[in-house]
């Protein structure tokens, strides 16, 4: 059964493309694959479209969020007044920051005539976001998020026209456009706390800005809750700064500097900092709040392990820090859902312990189907694990066995050439197993050729579907070190996922938990 087009705007919505393919390494999308967006519109589907973007941003299932911003930009320029009502009425609940404001309006500045001001909702719009949030809050995003796409906070408040509804907002918008003297100028005898709060705020962001002294700037990331964002680039290198800065970030933050960490020292065995580290990184009841992911933990955890051989980001690696990542690992595992579906893992790469899977940089294809294999066999209840040759070669790995077992397990059971990709589909159907999802992991390049095998994958699949009477069976198929050039074939139970990284592993639980 073929997608119909509210399941390709819901894909798109979620990863950026409304076909079958997922890519790593597309860090810029094409507004052109909105299409679907505008058939839907013309299809007298307008209030179906909003009413996914807003579900889409709400359990925040978008994994690029640009996508996100151009659809909605799509909806405020449409002809449609409703549409267009409602499109701009969700810019403040969507666009939480102004780097993701500043994104829409980019969008929206492709739909129209750069010649062209602004119209009247799109100025009410921006008036709101920036109006209804508290001067607290404002002010912090407006420091910490300055510019995106091109645009600034000036540009918006030149087009805008902006108007600030209250004397601490009024602050801000003074500061944007003029600086902070002229702000505390005309502000400095206004005796409301909430402006006096605000002028303090700026005035620490300013000295931030240029200071040279790191203690100094610590004690104001502690004093004021200063984010990355806010602090100067040579700051980023003193394990003071770093020690105010993480404790109010998440674990996942954390982990994904492990490698800036490490590289200034911060997470040796003689400094007092890495107990921060430690402390942040283990705590259990953060880690199943935030819903830290197994595989967000091993992909920091390979960065910290895998010193670098060049360049100057080099370190002695730390035991604590290490038997912290591991037991961090095992604790996400634990409280990572299980979606209670049938597997079958199967395996062909070429290189076990050299090219690294592309846009991790440290993680070989192995080190990636081992970690999948493991977090999926562990958390559930049935998941078979194999070798692709020309035939399925099962691989029996105890759901009790180390990572580093299931490393070794799946080393030694590479198969040389020939292979055929749909053998683990073929296995399944001749074994008679139900697999509810089939996952082919391969760092081999693949041809056209090889998806025009007798069967081709597509084909097999829909041979096991009919056979099996499952015709909701799914596949995932991963070329982790670049494309597959699988054929965009419209089945909505079919992922293609070129290259890896932490986010790809999200996508394929959000695809196997029918999330798009």
């Amino acid at each position: 059964m073929g997608s119909s087009e509210i399941q390709r705007f819901r894909r798109l919505l979620s990863i950026g493309s409304d076909s079958i393919a997922y890519k790593v390494s597309e860090k810029k999308l094409d507004i052109a694959r909105t299409r679907v967006v505008k058939a839907l519109i013309t299809e007298g589907k307008s209030d179906e479209v909003i009413n996914e973007i807003v579900s889409a941003n709400t359990e925040r299932r978008s994994i690029r969020r640009e996508v996100l911003f151009q659809s909605l930009a799509i909806c405020a320029k449409s002809d449609n007044e409703t549409l267009k009502k409602k499109a701009h009425d969700a810019v403040v609940e969507i666009c939480s920051t102004p780097a993701e404001l500043f994104l829409f309006l980019n969008a929206s500045k492709t739909l129209t005539d750069s010649t062209k001001g602004w119209g009247r909702s799109q100025r009410t719009a921006v008036s709101r976001w920036y109006n209804t949030r508290t001067s607290k809050e404002l002010v912090e995003l407006v420091t910490r998020f300055k510019s995106r796409a091109g645009w600034s906070h000036r540009d918006v408040f030149r087009l805008a026209h902006l108007k600030a509804d209250s004397d601490d907002v009024a602050v801000i918008f003074k500061y944007v456009v003029k600086g902070l003297e002229a702000a505390k100028s005309e502000f400095a005898e206004n005796t409301a706390e909430d402006v006096q709060s605000v002028l303090k705020y700026l005035e620490a962001v300013e000295i931030v800005k240029h200071s040279e002294d790191h203690h100094q700037i610590a004690m104001l990331i502690e004093q004021f809750k200063f984010y990355k964002e806010h602090i100067p680039t040579p700051a980023h290198n003193s394990t003071e700064v770093w020690g105010a800065l993480i404790k109010d970030m998440t674990i996942t933050e954390v982990l994904q500097n492990v490698g800036k960490l490490a590289s200034i020292g911060f997470l040796s065995e003689s400094t007092p900092t890495v107990s921060f580290f430690l402390e942040k990184v283990t705590n259990e009841s953060d880690i199943k709040e935030q819903k830290v992911q197994p595989f967000v933990v091993f992909h920091a955890s390979q960065i910290y392990e895998q010193v670098p051989v060049k360049g100057k980001k080099k370190w002695t690696k730390n035991p604590a820090v290490t038997e912290a990542l591991r037991k961090t690992f095992k604790t996400a595992l634990e409280y990572y859902p299980p979606t209670e579906k049938r597997f079958l893992i199967a395996i062909k790469v070429g290189t076990p312990t050299l090219r690294p899977a592309k846009h991790t940089n440290v993680l070989t294809p192995v080190l990636v189907s081992s970690a999948l294999s493991y977090i999926i066999n562990w958390k559930e209840e049935h998941c078979q694990l194999g070798s692709i040759g020309t035939k399925l070669v099962p691989l029996v790995i105890p759901k009790a066995a180390s990572l580093e077992k299931y490393h070794e397990e799946i080393t030694k059971g590479v198969i040389p050439n020939p292979y055929k990709l749909h053998c683990p589909i073929t296995w399944a159907g001749d074994n008679d197993r139900k697999v509810d999802v089939f996952i082919i992991l391969t760092d081999v390049p693949i041809s056209q050729r090889e998806f025009r095998d007798d069967p081709s994958l597509k084909e097999a699949l829909e041979q096991y579907r009919s056979r099996m009477n499952m015709p909701k069976a799914k596949l995932v198929i991963c070329g982790l070190t670049g494309t597959t050039n699988f054929p965009d074939v419209d089945d909505p139970d079919i992922l293609d996922v070129s290259g890896f990284d932490a986010t790809a592993a999200e996508v394929i639980n959000k695809f196997i938990t029918d999330s798009f």
